[in-house]
Parts: C-alpha cells; sequence; structure tokens
C-alpha cells in the first residue's frame, strides 16, 4: 500500500502541490463485523456499530488470538470524540487465515478473516513512439484485479507528478487547473500527489496513456492497490525513432471481379490510415484505419472488387467483407467520402494514401491500385477429374489422388476445375455455387430418349424451368479458389441430384458467365467454357495372362480397371490346402493394378483361385495355375578388375577397379580391396541400375617380390599378383634389343645363327643338359633353346 490516508494528510500539512479529491480515495479502514472479512493491509474497526460486538472495555486487555487461541498480541483500545470505544487492527503483518478478539464479542469470541487479492498492471504495447500528433505515442495500461472498486497508485522510476499527468490526462498536467471532476470524469484520475510523484487511479479498466512528451527510455510502472498490499509493475520503452509508414509497392494490379492485394509497411508504429481513390479523381473514396495486431510490421489488405463499391457515407463499419486484413491483422471503415456506387469500380488507376492520422495531415506515402479489365474465359477452360477419396477441401485435394479424364466411374468423386485469372473474388468465403446466379456451371446428358428435350442440371436457380430442369447449386461445393494459380476447384456431388445421372451415359459440362455479370466481357452471349465426360459402370477385371502364374519369388498378375488412380483394391491367390496369399495393390495412372505373390515354394501344376476386390463393389476372380518359371537373374554387382603382372622395381603400377550394378533395381552391397593381405578400402556403395564406379589403388614397388590382391562385392570378386622385379632379372646387358646385345644380332642374338660354336640352326646350346653351357642355368637354357626354335621357323617362312 503507497497511500493511506494518514500519510497524505501528512503530505498536505507540508503545503505540497496535488490535484484531484484525496477523500475520494479508500483509506485503508474497514469496520468489520463478526466472522466478516478483511483484505491485508487495511485497518480493521471494531466498534459499536460492528454486528456482533460491544466496545466497552474498563480495565480488561483486548488480546487478539489466531485461529487456535494462541496469544498473538494485545490490541488498544480507542476512543471517538463523542467517548465510543474502538478498537483498530493494522493487517499488513498478519498472514492469510482467521483471528479471534477477545473482549467484544456479544457471546464467545469475535472472529474475522485476513484475505489476499491480487492486481496485475500491463502494457498493450511494449514500444511507444515520442513523436507528438501520432497514434505510435498512444497505448493503454490495463488494470485488473479480482476484488472490484479498487483504487490503484501508479508511479514510475525516472518520472514525476506532472509527466504521470500528461501521459494520462492526455497532456495536462497540475498547472492546468483541471477540476476534480474533469480529472475523475475525463480520466478517472482521483488524485494526483505531487510530494510522492504519484497519482490515483479508479477502477480496474484500460487507462489511455499518451507519451507524445516523454523522453526516450525504459520505465518500470509501479500500480499498488491504495488500502491493500497487493502490487504489481509494468515496463514499457518510449522510443524517438522516425517512424516509416510506407506502401510495399508503388502500384498494386489486380483484374476486375479479383480480389486485390494492397501491403503496407510500418516501423515504428502499429496503426496507420490508408486512403483508396480520390472524390475528384475517381468519384470514389475510402479511409480506412489498419492495425498490425502481430507486430510483423507490415499490413495487408483485401480489397474485393466485386463489393468495395458498395460501401456508403454515413457506413461506419465494413458488414460485408468489402475490404478484411490478411491474418490477425485489422482494418475498421474510417469514412466514406464518395461511394455507394451503382456499378463495380471500373477499370483505371485509383490513388492510394497512407498517413499516421486520421486527417491524413501528417501523409507519409502515395502509390497507386491499378484495375484491369477482366479477362474473357477460354473456351477450354474447364476440366473433369476423378479421385478415389472424398475431396471436401484442399487438404483432401492435395492429400488424394487427382487425375484428369474424361472417364468417371459412378461413385467416384468428380471434380471440375475452371482455369481462369479473374472472377475469384465471387468464390471467396462461399462453400458452394448455390448462392451465385450469374457465373454457373450446368452438366447436360448428350443423348436423351425419344421425344424429350435433354436433362440439364445448373447452379443457376433462375434458370430452373426455363432452360434448365434441376438447381444443383448445394451439391456443387467449391474446394479451393486460389487466385495466384489461377484456378478454381469445384466438387460435384452427382449422387445428390434428384435426376441422377446414369450409367453409360455422355455428359457436357459447362462453366458460364452471364451477360448480365457485371464483369461480363461479352454483354450479349456471355462466356463459355465447356468439356464432357463419361460416367460408366465400375469394374475390376484380371488380364488373360492371369491364367498362368511363374511359380516364383516375384510372380506378378495384372489386371485393369476403370475407378479412379490411386484407388486401392483388395487380392488374393488361393490353393486349397497349400496357401492363401492376400495382397493390397492401388491403381496406377493408366487404371492398371499389378499383384505380386511368392510362389517360390510350390510346383508347377498346382491350381488356385485369384481374385481382386475394388470399390463401389467391384470384383472379378478367375482360375490360374502355376507353371515353371525362369529362374530369377537380378545381375547383381559385378566386379572387374585390371593390374599389371610384373613390373621393375619403383615402376609405376596401380589396380584399377569397375563396379557395376547389373541388375534392373537399385542395389547397395559391400566393397572391400585388399593389397598384401591389408584392407586399403572398405565402404558400402549404392548403385542404380546400370550405373558403375571406378576407383584406382597404387602399388608400392619399391622392393622386389610378390604383391597379391583382391576384390570383392556381396556378389562377385577378383583377385590376382603382381611381381616386382630387379632390373635386369631377364637378360644384361649383353642380350641386346630385347633379350641381348649388339652380338646377339636380331631378336635371339647370333648364339642362335650360323656361327661354327653355335653348330646347326638350334646349335649345341640345345644339347644334352649339363653344366657345359657356361653362365646359364638349366631355365636360361631352356629359354634359349625356344628363342632358337621361334627363330628357325621364321626363316623358313
Amino acid at each position: 500500500m503507497v497511500l493511506s490516508v494518514f500519510a497524505m494528510s501528512a503530505a498536505f500539512a507540508g503545503g505540497a502541490a496535488a490535484a484531484g479529491d484525496q477523500s475520494k480515495v479508500n483509506d485503508g479502514e474497514q469496520v468489520i463485523n463478526d466472522d466478516g472479512r478483511i483484505f491485508q493491509g487495511q485497518t480493521g474497526v471494531i466498534d459499536n456499530t460492528s454486528t456482533g460486538a460491544t466496545v466497552d472495555v474498563s480495565g480488561d486487555i483486548v488480546e487478539l488470538e489466531d485461529e487456535d487461541g494462541n496469544w498473538l498480541r494485545d490490541l488498544d483500545v480507542k476512543e471517538y470524540d463523542n467517548g465510543d470505544q474502538y478498537i483498530a487492527i493494522d493487517t499488513s503483518e498478519l498472514e492469510t487465515g482467521t483471528y479471534n478478539v477477545t473482549e467484544v464479542a456479544d457471546s464467545g469470541k469475535f472472529t474475522f478473516d485476513v484475505r489476499t487479492h491480487g492486481v496485475e498492471a500491463d502494457f498493450a504495447d511494449e514500444t511507444v513512439n515520442n513523436i507528438v500528433g501520432t497514434d505510435s505515442s498512444v497505448t493503454s495500461f490495463d488494470i485488473s484485479s479480482e476484488r472490484s472498486g479498487i483504487h490503484t497508485n501508479v508511479s514510475a522510476d525516472g518520472l514525476d507528478a506532472d509527466d504521470l499527468m500528461k501521459i494520462f490526462a492526455d497532456g495536462n498536467t497540475t498547472d492546468d487547473g483541471l477540476s476534480a471532476a474533469e480529472l475523475q470524469d475525463d480520466h478517472s484520475i482521483l488524485f494526483v500527489d505531487e510530494d510522492n510523484d504519484e497519482i490515483v487511479l479508479e477502477g480496474r479498466q484500460s487507462f489511455e496513456a499518451n507519451f507524445s512528451t516523454i523522453e526516450a527510455g525504459t520505465y518500470n510502472f509501479t500500480a499498488s492497490v491504495s488500502d491493500t498490499t497487493a502490487e504489481d509493475t509494468a515496463e514499457i520503452e518510449v522510443i524517438d525513432d522516425e517512424i516509416t509508414a510506407q506502401f510495399a509497392e508503388s502500384t498494386f494490379v489486380e483484374q476486375r471481379s479479383n480480389i486485390a492485394e494492397v501491403t503496407v509497411e510500418l516501423d515504428n508504429t502499429d496503426k496507420a490510415y490508408v486512403q483508396i481513390g480520390d472524390e475528384v479523381e475517381a468519384n470514389y473514396e475510402i479511409n480506412l484505419s489498419v492495425t498490425d495486431v502481430d507486430e510483423d510490421g507490415e499490413v495487408t489488405l483485401y480489397v474485393d472488387t466485386t463489393n468495395v463499391h458498395k460501401l456508403a457515407s454515413g457506413d461506419t463499419s465494413i458488414n460485408n467483407e468489402e475490404v478484411t486484413a490478411a491474418g490477425d491483422d485489422t482494418v475498421s471503415l474510417q469514412s466514406v467520402t464518395t461511394g455507394d456506387l451503382n456499378n463495380p469500380l471500373a477499370a483505371g488507376d485509383y490513388e492510394l494514401s497512407i498517413a499516421l492520422d486520421a486527417q491524413f495531415n501528417d501523409e507519409r506515402d502515395t502509390a497507386y491500385l491499378t484495375l484491369n479489365p477482366r479477362e474473357a474465359l477460354a473456351e477450354d477452360a474447364v476440366a473433369t477429374h476423378t479421385a478415389p477419396d472424398s475431396v471436401s477441401d484442399l487438404e483432401d485435394f492435395e492429400d488424394t489422388t487427382v487425375t484428369e479424364t474424361d472417364q468417371i466411374a459412378n461413385d467416384d468423386e468428380l471434380l471440375v476445375t475452371v482455369d481462369t485469372e479473374s472472377l475469384h473474388a465471387y468464390f471467396d468465403g462461399e462453400t458452394d455455387l448455390d448462392s451465385l446466379e450469374d457465373v454457373y456451371l450446368e452438366i447436360e446428358e448428350q443423348d436423351s430418349s425419344l421425344n424429350a428435350d435433354p436433362l440439364v442440371w445448373t447452379t443457376n436457380s433462375t434458370d430452373v424451368g426455363a432452360t434448365a430442369d434441376e438447381d444443383i447449386g448445394a451439391h456443387v461445393s467449391i474446394v479451393d479458389a486460389n487466385q495466384s494459380e489461377g484456378q478454381v476447384i469445384l466438387k460435384v456431388d452427382y449422387d445428390s441430384f434428384g435426376d441422377s445421372l446414369e450409367e453409360g451415359q455422355s455428359y457436357d459440362v459447362r462453366f458460364n458467365v452471364d451477360a448480365t455479370n457485371d464483369f461480363a466481357t461479352d454483354d450479349e452471349e456471355g462466356e463459355t467454357a465447356t468439356t464432357a465426360f463419361d460416367l460408366e459402370k465400375p469394374y475390376v477385371e484380371w488380364d488373360d495372362s492371369a491364367a498362368e502364374a511363374p511359380a516364383t519369388a516375384e510372380s506378378e498378375l495384372t489386371g485393369e480397371t476403370n475407378i479412379a488412380p490411386g484407388s486401392e483394391i483388395d487380392t488374393r491367390a488361393r490353393s486349397t490346402g497349400n496357401f492363401v496369399m492376400p495382397a493390397t495393390v492401388e491403381v496406377d495412372g493408366d487404371r492398371h493394378f499389378a499383384a505380386q505373390f511368392d510362389f517360390s515354394e510350390y510346383s508347377a501344376g498346382t491350381e488356385f483361385e485369384l481374385s481382386a476386390t475394388g470399390p463401389h463393389g467391384t470384383s472379378d476372380s478367375v482360375d490360374s495355375v502355376l507353371v515353371e518359371g525362369e529362374p530369377s537373374d537380378d545381375g547383381g554387382v559385378s566386379v572387374s578388375a585390371d593390374a599389371p603382372s610384373s613390373v621393375k622395381v619403383d615402376a609405376d603400377a596401380s589396380l584399377d577397379v569397375t563396379v557395376t550394378n547389373d541388375g534392373d533395381e537399385e542395389a547397395t552391397t559391400n566393397f572391400t580391396v585388399e593389397i598384401n593381405g591389408e584392407e586399403v578400402d572398405s565402404d558400402e556403395l549404392t548403385l542404380a541400375a546400370g550405373d558403375s564406379v571406378d576407383k584406382s589403388y597404387d602399388f608400392d614397388t619399391s622392393e622386389a617380390g610378390d604383391i597379391s590382391w583382391s576384390v570383392s562385392t556381396d556378389d562377385d570378386d577378383a583377385s590376382g599378383t603382381l611381381t616386382v622385379e630387379e632390373e635386369g632379372e631377364n637378360g644384361d646387358e649383353k642380350n641386346g634389343d630385347e633379350n641381348g646385345d649388339e652380338k646377339n644380332g636380331d631378336e635371339n642374338g647370333d648364339e642362335n645363327g650360323d656361327e661354327e660354336k653355335n653348330g646347326d640352326e638350334n646349335g649345341d646350346e640345345n644339347g644334352d643338359e649339363s653344366d657345359d653351357t657356361p653362365g646359364f642355368g638349366a631355365a636360361v637354357a631352356a629359354v634359349a633353346l625356344l628363342a632358337a626354335a621361334m627363330l628357325a621357323l621364321r626363316r623358313q617362312n
């Protein structure tokens, strides 16, 4: 409790300036009755007016006890000026609970309860500006409590009483001489205490707070209930940044009959005023107030070009969504200078203006809203679609399989799309076509019975009895009207028609813009887009190939249907005493279905029944038999490797590997490479069908010897050995070209030639195996013999 009667009396005794009526502030004193209540912080008074009490104490000590009778303290007995006695109990230090007072009860003990209550103080905005004359400097200070009739003392660090007056009394100060009545009636201010720099606000409500004269900074406000201990704080930041209010574009362009979007950008303010049109230039002008509730710095206005012309002078609110705001943001009508037109806004440029005040004295930006003439419907703008699931909204439409087609199986969904860049304002907020008359859908049978006109169903109720037979407006719902995508999606609930569509019949579908429509491009004949569809009896049917099934692990059996792609069909292969195999499959885009069964454990010649059950009561069954199937060859993942068989020491040598997926589907395999028993690569490879990957690994040829290598996948492997040889291991310089030096002559030298010591063509070196061949072992001699034989053969040729 910040103020009390006693504290205020003491303050005024010093002559401090004040405003308002101090006597109206709750003084904190409360007469309590037996079994009554008092709030913590108040001063409880027990006197002869208290119900259940008689205060006539002479010599006895009056005690305050807790609920259990334990003594807490003695109470003083005082006298009024008339001599009557009273007892005052300060409750600020008492906890909540029940208390007893002795010596005063008419019977038993005098009992009362101490309670607490809360108070909450909040500013509607975290930040305000201090620019004079703008709404961005104004917010609300909200005080709430479960207790009624409260008075709240408000103070703030860094602000004096005059500052608080300016904030809560619309710029006035104590020097302005406002009467107590004016303060209370106009601003709900009961009292202003300049000595303690606080004001007292009346009631639990929202108080307007204007910070246009307050210096920038962060201020912590304290709100204390004047007669109890309830207290709360609230913080607000005052900034002096420049306010920006502007249009996101210099020109906003839209077709007539659509919803035009106008976006304004706000910085350091959440409120602005927008004017559309100009009384002089366009004979049309409305003023709007926009609020950026979600505080994202922008407000997007949706202007319905089919309705906004209907706003009339004197209108104080937007009743028919002529203008709306996106998301949580709001727009309200300020005034209509010129409106109430007979026709929708004409094509042309409409000036836009944005300001920070309703009088547009503080104008910040201008732009244009350009309304272009509406484009006519294309003759092929309409198409029919089907779907397996019920479609009632855009989410359903996007979640299911939608197929454009002119063949509709009876009981499947019938959807109609209209590709149009205009007319979207007509569908905004509507759930079906029932309320639309000059924009409508028609369905007409192509063939009628003898001596009868074709039946016509229409969503235009005014045509029924004239050019149409039945109004179906309530049965053609709007799934979505997406202006940005240029498409309207309609669902036709043909099962609900009074005169049902018939299986085996063909129907024309027409989407019309009547010549009487305000936006019709042809005011004599109107516009029509047309398509057609056949309503067929639904069926599912196995192909002839299903009469035999290969006895393999992936035996696939196929069929066809006319029900919507995406529909599920339950199939089953059943052989008495052998197997029952169910499989649920989905109809593909070509309206075929394929079921796969594992017959690998059963012998050729096994007979079974093959059945299929689809939606709408469709079914088919055939007798089939297992036949020998070709073994499955999925190709696997193969590996090929290339490496030299021998190299010299320090020569370059590498192992080149290619891994290939030879199958028809993506495959994953483990891949390992080892060189000389050491794993140099280990990986898991995933390859698309037919794809391959190349890898290369260098050998260490720094020392002579054999180097073994191996490469493997899950399906294949390769291995080999590389021999690293010392230099000259296959012949030294004496062997001349290739195997010898110049002394050996061509190829194998003169050792195999005509010299006498070589004897005949094969020479004595090819004689008995002995040590008679100096410098040669048996293996080298064999090589020489082979070389001689090859030379002799060449000479013969």
